[in-house]
């Protein structure tokens, strides 16, 4: 399971340093471009970008991924507007545009399955993310989000705010934008 420094749910997915490619990096910026510039320049360019307050979500089921996360869906119109109106400003603005951009699934990651599982333990697990599902369905409510604020990472087990990014072992402690 994630510790809480790790619970979040993406609005967006802006880039990974691992995976430099065209298609999952910004257009604006050479593959080649190092990590804490990147940061940089996604600071400048979200800055500009108002930020609703929040996004009232419900639970959605239990994804269906090799590992243990819940769907959340916009609660209302107005939820379902603002979110993915902040998305298309963040592409906008940024130039990163993942393949996957229209259908992106909120979700919020729960843990990792970290060996395989025997059949019979697989069919376990389904069973029991069935029956928790349909309790969840009936008493989730709705999860409400906070204000969206940019976030980076060293891996998933924590994502530092603006204000923590100094923290992370992969930028350089003295560099500032």
């Amino acid at each position: 399971l994630m510790p809480p420094s790790s619970l979040h749910m993406t609005v967006m997915g802006l880039l990974l340093d691992a995976v430099r490619t065209p298609d999952y990096w910004t257009r604006h910026l050479p593959l080649t471009t190092p990590l804490a510039e990147t940061d940089c320049y996604f600071i400048e360019q979200l800055a500009t970008i108002p930020l609703p307050d929040n996004f009232r979500m419900r639970f959605g089921g239990f994804g269906n991924h090799n590992y243990l996360s819940f769907d959340l869906v916009p609660a209302d119109e107005e939820t379902h507007q603002a979110i993915w109106g902040l998305r298309d400003a963040i592409a906008q603005a940024s130039g990163a545009r993942e393949p996957d951009f229209a259908d992106y699934g909120f979700h919020m990651t729960l843990g990792y399955n970290l060996q395989t599982f025997t059949e019979a333990e697989q069919a376990e697990f389904d069973r029991l993310k069935v029956n928790i599902n349909a309790e969840l369905q009936d008493t989730f409510g709705i999860f409400n989000t906070g204000k969206p604020h940019l976030t980076f990472f060293d891996d998933m087990f924590r994502f530092a705010t603006l204000s923590e990014r100094h923290t992370l072992h992969t930028r350089p402690h003295r560099h500032t934008c």
